[in-house]
């Protein structure tokens, strides 16, 4: 199938990147993460930083540091889940490609630089997904081969294709509970079934902190896999043959 982004034009402002880092405004996780993307090593006329506030205001104490780093702030009125906040961060994009990260990730100095590289010289390369890794060093996700994982933590998206295809779908998102799940799984197949060209480039790298630390939050984060539904709906196939599937040999499990 023929790339939805094919024949795309580079842009033309010279702006490669647009990294959108959706948030709840926690001071300590942004700070952090302003100073890991101060550390980049690609050229600051290369790229631009879109934080997307859901449902809530930018931290007074940080002003200063928003403003040396240049970002620009987009702010939801409500909570809405990070596939809309990502959405909205997304409008005010000008960028070729959106670079998707989340505040409590710290990218490595040259992330953006090594993307740039590998996006520039593979013109036809429509989504591009890097490594999330754990404190430890191990993956923060499983990953079948070098298929993509679709984690928005570490994910380069050309903008033309985001916007054909409609973003993220709002929908995996509870408000009344604050629950989210599966909507990065949802892009991702999106992209796919839209004949993205996609590739893992493990030398793009993001440390992430691990999940759930707390032994009752498993049983509280449950809760997420009412979600699956919905993603069965959209996405039949795909998740029969994909989601919390394993495979030994031949043998498939869920």
């Amino acid at each position: 199938m023929a790339s939805a982004a094919a024949g795309s034009a580079p842009d033309s402002s010279g702006l490669l990147l647009s990294v959108v880092v959706p948030t709840l405004g926690d001071e300590g996780k942004l700070r952090a993460l302003l100073a890991s993307l101060a550390a980049q090593s690609l050229p600051r006329d290369r790229w631009e930083l879109i934080l997307a506030f859901d449902g809530t205001d930018p931290p007074a104490a940080l002003a200063a540091e928003l403003a040396t780093a240049g970002a620009i702030v987009e702010r939801l009125p409500e909570r809405r889940g990070p596939g809309a906040s990502r959405n909205a961060g997304a409008r005010r994009a000008s960028g070729e490609y959106l670079a998707f990260t989340e505040d409590d990730c710290l990218p490595e100095p040259a992330w953006l630089a090594s993307a740039a590289s590998r996006l520039q010289g593979e013109r036809a390369i429509d989504a591009l997904e890097g490594a999330t890794l754990l404190p430890d060093g191990r993956p923060a996700r499983r990953r079948e081969g070098t298929n993509p994982t679709w984690l928005p933590t570490n994910l380069f998206v050309r903008r033309t294709l985001y916007e054909r295809v409609g973003g993220y779908c709002e929908r995996f998102f509870d408000a009344a509970r604050g629950i989210y799940f599966r909507e990065d799984s949802d892009f991702g197949f999106t992209l796919r079934e839209a004949g993205a060209r996609a590739r893992f480039d493990p030398s793009l790298r993001v440390l992430h902190p691990h999940e759930h630390p707390g032994w009752l939050d498993p049983i509280r984060w449950a809760r997420r896999y009412e979600m699956d539904p919905l993603l069965a709906s959209r996405h039949p196939r795909a998740f029969r043959e994909e989601i919390e599937v394993f495979r030994l040999g031949p043998i498939r499990l869920r």
